[in-house]
């Protein structure tokens, strides 16, 4: 499933939310950014699907790119993604970031680099929240 950085969400929903904004729904037929993140950022994404993975849905979505189920290592054993979203709030606006938990592969194993705004929020992000 393909967004544009920054568009409109509306994965699931009959019409667009103005305040919640895509984030990482990449296809091997659009370009994306590229570049390394470091460690830290993608163990928080790590964490965040662990803990807070929102609209879970029934089935599981391959890497475009992998054409695969991806599942990756964590302390907690392995974690499957493809089936879920995380959600991160924007610390500059009142914005929500949404993401695909594939997001983590996407910066792994693809060299996806999200927007820098993303990930300063995504670093603030308390995983004690509710």
């Amino acid at each position: 499933m393909y967004y544009p950085d920054g568009s409109k969400y509306i994965y699931s929903r009959q019409s667009e939310i103005d305040d919640i904004i895509n984030i990482g729904w990449l296809s091997h037929e659009f370009a994306f950014n590229k570049g390394e993140v470091n460690t830290d950022i993608k163990n928080k994404i790590l964490e965040i699907i662990y803990l807070k993975k929102c609209n879970v849905m029934r089935g599981i979505y391959k890497c475009d790119f992998c054409k695969s189920e991806i599942s990756v290592p964590h302390h907690s054993g392995k974690i499957l993604l493809g089936h879920a979203e995380i959600w991160i709030p924007s610390i500059s606006s009142n914005l929500i970031y949404a993401s695909p938990t594939l997001i983590y592969h996407y910066i792994d194993k693809h060299h996806y680099l999200p927007p820098a705004n993303y990930m300063e929020s995504l670093m603030s992000f308390d995983l004690n929240s509710k």
